[in-house]
């Protein structure tokens, strides 16, 4: 018993000094202590709020280049290999809502990403991520 208190004692503190570095706006201005918090771990119950401000997700949302709709509207050189994979990977049971949305998540990933591009078996783990 005095352990849980003890652990959860811990984790409320780790989580107040997370809430003063994200108040205080320091994650860009102590790059030291955003070090050192970012080793002991960010809580849990913050991720949703520090991991999308550590990648500056703000700034790829506003550039036009990364934006998923307009991805959609260009050709990729890798649409024919797309299409054959996700017919090779038993998509016949899911939904073709699943199967475009799939096609579109890659698609706009080989543009997005280019150096990548699309290499096979990438449909199955961003199928198990839809």
């Amino acid at each position: 018993m005095y352990l849980n208190a003890e652990l959860a004692k811990q984790n409320n503190a780790r989580e107040e000094k997370w809430r003063e570095l994200l108040t205080e706006n320091s994650l860009t201005r102590d790059p030291n202590l955003l070090k050192k918090r970012l080793r002991k771990g960010v809580p849990q119950s913050l991720r949703i709020i520090v991991w999308p401000m550590l990648i500056r997700m703000d700034k790829h949302i506003q550039n036009k280049k990364f934006k998923y709709e307009s991805l959609l509207q260009i050709s990729s050189p890798y649409d024919r290999e797309i299409g054959l994979d996700i017919n090779r990977n038993n998509v016949e049971e899911r939904p073709a809502i699943m199967r475009k949305s799939l096609s579109n998540v890659l698609h706009a990933l080989s543009l997005a990403y280019p150096k990548i591009g699309y290499c096979q078996a990438m449909n199955t783990l961003v199928m198990r991520l839809l």
